[in-house]
Order: structure tokens, then sequence, then C-alpha cells
């Protein structure tokens, strides 16, 4: 009977210690507290002089009505709520006057956090990210840009993607950011780093696919850059370790003036999805990229990014030898091959002359030598040379 007593006893203090830890757990997450610093300059990382004004909203069914507050400027401020807020917007008019607001979408189990309200100079422009995926994107889903070089509170902002699969975002000018997807179930997609040169940027869920002799070349390390289906300006560069040993990544992509106009250095890496925008479809581009391993030592590829005037176009560099009044050598040399070819022929077959000029202008400018601005003085070449040919085949009684 006494045992009976003990384990009545015993089973009574379990469920009672049960019921309390419940109410603890209940009570704890009915305490939501979040941490804001900064307005911070995002081109420096520095910090400005000056609170910024933050507006927190509740979901609708909470029918709680939006809390507005300014952060110090000097230090964190703690805001502590009885409900889990929806989003915070940031006004950032308070620095220089304009009138610009970012926003941060909390996910489900966010239940406390550290914010860095990040703001730039001159101005922000607002950008339409377009989300392109099989099936629809699902309900729930968050964009993000972060900050390149830092590693903590380096989120810009945060926005739900709305019913047709489009999130806006205010960001900087020319500026990079890596832009991810975050889904309910927590986990995430990359696209990667994204240059806001555009007002609208269309971006694919799926990931780049290599080749499969770029498979069957590089088994276990490879990096590839294309231009996605139906993209008339975007170079695309994927990156992929089976391995896992990589130790960086550094890439650059060049114009056919050996110009410089996309470079990425990454850390220790399995795999990245990069898109690059403004790179016009009717030139083509020469991607270097080096890779240290801690297996294979140091690795280099080169590759040509084709484009619609020369996709197969070799790139044969002569900028070692500089310019000449501003003018690169190449184009020179082009403009003096093309000259001797003209001259080399009499007045008795200039029409050949006119050919072979026009043929060899065609190819230097397929190997990035000789830099015109539209393509159609070529159709008018064709169109004097078959002028010039009709008059020579008349006068020799054709």
């Amino acid at each position: 009977m006494e045992s009976k007593k003990l384990s009545l006893l015993l089973i009574g203090l379990i469920v009672l210690s049960s019921f309390s830890l419940c109410i603890q757990t209940v009570s704890a997450q009915n305490s939501f507290t979040y941490l804001f610093d900064g307005m911070f300059e995002e081109t420096t990382l520095t910090r400005v002089n000056m609170g910024a004004k933050v507006t927190v909203v509740y979901p609708a069914w909470s029918n709680k009505a939006p809390t507005t507050f300014t952060t110090t400027g000097s230090g964190a401020y703690t805001f502590t709520t009885d409900t889990q807020p929806l989003y915070f917007m940031y006004d950032l008019s308070s620095y220089y006057g304009y009138n610009m607001t970012r926003q941060y979408w909390l996910g489900t189990n966010e239940i406390s956090g550290s914010y860095n309200v990040y703001v730039a100079f001159p101005q922000l422009s607002t950008i339409n990210f377009v989300i392109r995926a099989l099936g629809g994107v699902q309900s729930g889903t968050y964009i993000t840009a972060t900050l390149l070089s830092t590693t903590n509170n380096a989120v810009v902002e945060q926005r739900v993607i709305d019913s047709t699969d489009q999130a806006v975002m205010n960001l900087r000018p020319e500026a990079t950011y890596q832009i991810t997807m975050l889904y309910p179930d927590g986990s995430v997609f990359s696209f990667g780093n994204i240059v806001a040169s555009s007002t609208v940027i269309t971006l694919t869920t799926s990931p780049m696919s290599f080749p499969d002799e770029i498979i069957w070349r590089y088994q276990y390390v490879r990096i590839y850059a294309d231009r996605p289906q139906g993209s008339t300006s975007t170079i695309q560069v994927a990156f992929q370790d089976t391995y896992g040993g990589t130790i960086s990544v550094y890439y650059v992509i060049y114009d056919n003036m050996n110009n410089i106009v996309a470079e990425m250095l990454y850390g220790s890496v399995s795999s990245f999805n990069d898109v690059w925008m403004d790179m016009p479809n009717n030139q083509s581009y020469f991607l270097t990229a080096t890779i240290q391993h801690t297996v294979f030592g140091t690795m280099t590829f080169e590759q040509l990014i084709g484009g619609t005037s020369g996709a197969n176009a070799p790139r044969l560099d002569l900028s070692v030898f500089g310019s000449f009044y501003g003018f690169p050598l190449e184009n020179i040399f082009a403009v003096i091959i093309i000259l001797l070819v003209f001259g080399i022929f009499s007045a008795m077959n200039a029409w050949i002359g006119a050919f072979g000029g026009t043929m060899i202008a065609i190819f230097l400018y397929w190997i990035g030598w000789f830099d015109i601005q539209s393509t159609g003085i070529f159709v008018f070449a064709f169109c004097v040379i078959i002028l010039i040919g009709i008059t020579f085949w008349k006068r020799r009684g054709g």
C-alpha cells in the first residue's frame, strides 16, 4: 500500500514538473526582444551619428497597432514586445533628408535578434526582383540582400515575395549584393552575387547546369560561365567542389578590350552561383579563375563567353603593347592591316580589294581587334562592293 502511495506521489510530481515546465516555456515565448544598432553607411561600414526611425508592424490577427521608436545612433537600442512582429520598417529620411525606407521581415521562429540599419549616400534605388520558379514561389518565402565582405549583421533588407512572385528592395545602384531566398521550412536558395544595375532583375530558382563535357573533364572541381537561356545581358558563373577542399576561388571577367568588368573572391566554399548584369549579348567576354585547393593545389581555368557577334571568337590579347594617344594598339594594327589589304590591289581589280578588306575587317572585329559602334557598316560595305562589281562587269562587256 505504501509503495502504491509512493508511486502515485512520484507520478504526481512528474506531471506537476512537466506542467510547470510548459508554463515556463509558454511564458518565455510571450516576450520578444530585438536589438537595433545604427544607422551605418553601407559603403564604408562606418557609423552615422544619427538614429533611424524604426516602425514595428504586427500581424493583422494581433489587432496591435504599429510601434515606432528612434535608435540612438551611438549604440544598440533594445526593443521588447509581447507579440512577435511581422516586419520592421526603417525610415532613413533623417540621413541627408531623402525619402527612402527599408524593410526586414521576420522568419516564423525569429523570436529575438540583433539588426543593423544600413543607409547609403547619395541615394538608394528601387529594384524589383522577379522570381522565376517552376510552379511559382511558395507562400511565405522571403528574399534577402546581404552586403559582401561582412560577417555579422550584414542584411540590408529582407522582404516577403508577394503573390505575383515579385519583391521590391531599395538597394545601392551598381553595388554587388548576395541575394538569397529563405523558404518557410528554413531552407535557403542562393542566387549568388547580384549587381544592382537594373530597376528590374529576373532571378531563376534553378541553378545553372554544368555541360557534360565540363563534368567529364573536371570530375571534382569545376567552374563555368554561361548566358542563361533567354537572357540578352546576363552572365552566370557557377562553381562546384564535389571533393570539399576549396581554400579560395578568385575569378575575373574581361571584355574584348581586356578591361575587367567583374571579379569576385571567395574563401572556403563548396559551390556558388553568381549572376552579373549588363553584359551585352553582342559582345564576347573572357573568364579566368584561380582556385586554391587542399588536395589539388593551385588550379587555373580559362574560358571564352561568346556573344552573338562571335560565339566562338578567339581572344588574341595585345593589351601588353599598351596604347598610342589613348587608342589601343590592337585597334591601330587592325586599321593598318585593313588599309594594306585595300591598297595592294590595283584599280583594275579594286572590287576584289574592297571585298577582301571588308572580310578582313569582319574577321578582326570577330577576334576583338576592330571596334565599331554598329555592325551595319559591314552591310553597307557589301552593298558598295556589289555596286562596284556590277560596274566592273559592265565595263568588261558583261
